[in-house]
């Protein structure tokens, strides 16, 4: 029995959520085609690296385009059958953290 895992490489976030998102899920639709079941995004997939402070990244946590790139990302990986990781900016207590997403092909 064999297992393919796809470990996404993506470079540095683009201008906007929305254009990084179209980047994730062309790479998502290639993880599928070459029969993977598993992907993982790198760290802060959606957003600018913020760990090193060189940009506020206040503004990237809760906003409806993140959402709706979650959601394509989810939509993407169900028409896969994919589960994928997607490392995600939180932010609580005023504080910027990093949480992982999973959406496990069923888009749940």
């Amino acid at each position: 029995m064999s297992f393919t895992a796809a470990a996404i490489q993506l470079g540095p976030a683009s201008p906007t959520i929305a254009a990084t998102s179209d980047r994730i899920v062309d790479l998502i639709d290639e993880a599928g085609a070459r029969g993977a079941k598993l992907a993982a995004l790198p760290e802060l997939a959606l957003t600018p690296y913020f760990a090193t402070g060189e940009q506020d990244v206040t503004a990237y946590p809760d906003i409806a385009e993140k959402d709706a790139a979650l959601a394509r990302i989810a939509a993407r990986a169900k028409a896969h059958g994919l589960t994928v990781a997607v490392p995600d900016a939180e932010l609580a207590d005023g504080e910027l953290s990093n949480s992982v997403l999973f959406f496990d092909g069923r888009a749940t």
